[in-house]
């Protein structure tokens, strides 16, 4: 695999065993959990709020996450070009 990569002028980046803060897929859930717990207090049923979260931070926020991680400029976290794309 690092073969491959090198003769495409890949760097391959290791993250360390846990890292959340790289990972941005939690912060969808930091959000869930907060508004969760928000509409709990609120006297909402758990099991709607959890839906509710699930469609507005979990599929809408990856849908965000992944949109601007495809912006041009944008370094991807796992995998960066040494070169322009279509070079």
């Amino acid at each position: 695999m690092k073969e491959i990569l090198r003769r495409a002028r890949c760097l391959l980046v290791y993250l360390p065993p846990y890292s959340p803060q790289l990972n941005p897929i939690e912060r969808c859930w930091v959000a869930v959990k907060c508004k969760v717990r928000q509409w709990l207090d609120r006297g909402m049923d758990l099991l709607q709020a959890v839906r509710q979260a699930f469609v507005e931070y979990i599929i809408l926020g990856c849908i965000a996450i992944n949109t601007s991680i495809r912006k041009p400029g944008i370094a991807r976290p796992f995998l960066i070009k040494k070169r322009p794309l279509g070079a």
